[in-house]
């Protein structure tokens, strides 16, 4: 399957994929797991229509990367990017029903590692390690992992660390 993958933040907020994307992130921003990082934000937000909160949070650097099929949505990850203090962070890993099994998760994974060590970011972090599905494509991404770079990919902490 020849996918390609494009950021939220590459889109004008005009723009109909923007738009389309915007609704089907509203959910994921309504729903963050309870307790974690992104739930304290989101509450930070306050009572705002969502979309409104899907603005502030581009401004505050969460993104998300989405595999495209065509025209339509494989995957996504919600994604935090790297500060000066902390690594990029992905804190929700969606793919589709009639894609899983694919490996479009770890394709995609492999593709933001690919943009963050580009940049010369020495790590990033997918998850914590409480996601069964997460820590399959972690273990997947770990096991048939053939590029540029040499990588550390610890799955039951979310880690993958450029060596």
């Amino acid at each position: 399957m020849d996918l390609t993958f494009t950021y939220l933040r590459d889109h004008d907020r005009d723009e109909p994929f923007f738009k389309a994307a915007m609704r089907g992130l509203e959910w994921h921003i309504e729903n963050p797991d309870k307790g974690s990082e992104f739930d304290q934000v989101v509450q930070r937000l306050g009572n705002m229509p969502t979309r409104w909160k899907a603005v502030r949070l581009l401004a505050q650097g969460y993104d998300a990367l989405f595999s495209l099929d065509g025209a339509t949505v494989a995957n996504f990850l919600a994604l935090k990017h790297r500060t000066e203090h902390k690594p990029t962070s992905v804190f929700r890993v969606y793919t589709d029903e009639k894609y899983r099994g694919n490996g479009i998760g770890a394709q995609a994974v492999q593709r933001l590692m690919h943009d963050c060590f580009a940049q010369g970011h020495p790590s990033l972090r997918v998850g914590e390690g409480k996601s069964a599905g997460v820590i399959a494509v972690l273990t997947q991404l770990k096991t048939a992992y053939q590029g540029p770079y040499t990588i550390d990919v610890t799955p039951d902490t979310g880690w993958i660390k450029r060596l």
